[in-house]
């Protein structure tokens, strides 16, 4: 857990870093024993991040969340479990334990659900803020007509 935060913590630094004209992290010489796989590139309009509200989720068997939205950008990391991660209007994906995601501010989720009948879901999510206090809008489920 403290080592998602230091990769984030990491990650902004890189940006402001770069955003000044400062050598990439990736550019220093460091050990060959660190590794470093990139798992994500979220890219949102230009946003002043004034905190990071990091949490870790769990959801019971085939809990889910309901279509949702976020007035903030969200990145996250599946710890363990299977998800159904589906953005309203794109093809849904199935995450497992490893995989990130990401949900853009004020875009609909159709599902984020738990896949499995038997075993719980973990993730982190990454909240990015800027003084908003909101986290989450439950929107109501969509009727077939």
């Amino acid at each position: 857990m403290k080592n998602l935060a230091v990769l984030l913590l990491c990650l902004a630094v890189a940006g402001m870093a770069s955003a000044k004209g400062l050598p990439h992290p990736d550019k220093f010489n460091l050990p060959d024993s660190i590794i470093r796989k990139k798992i994500l590139l979220a890219q949102f309009p230009t946003r002043n991040v004034s905190s990071v509200d990091v949490r870790e989720i769990n959801f019971g068997p085939k809990q889910k969340t309901g279509r949702h939205q976020h007035p903030i950008p969200v990145m996250g990391y599946i710890v363990s479990g299977t998800v159904l991660f589906e953005v309203e209007g794109q093809s849904a994906k199935v995450l497992h334990a490893g995989d990130a995601f990401y949900e853009p501010a004020n875009t609909t989720i159709a599902h984020f659900d738990n896949q499995s009948d038997t075993e719980p879901l973990k993730f982190v999510a990454y909240y990015l803020l800027n003084g908003e206090t909101e986290l989450i809008k439950m929107l109501p489920e969509k009727t077939d007509k």
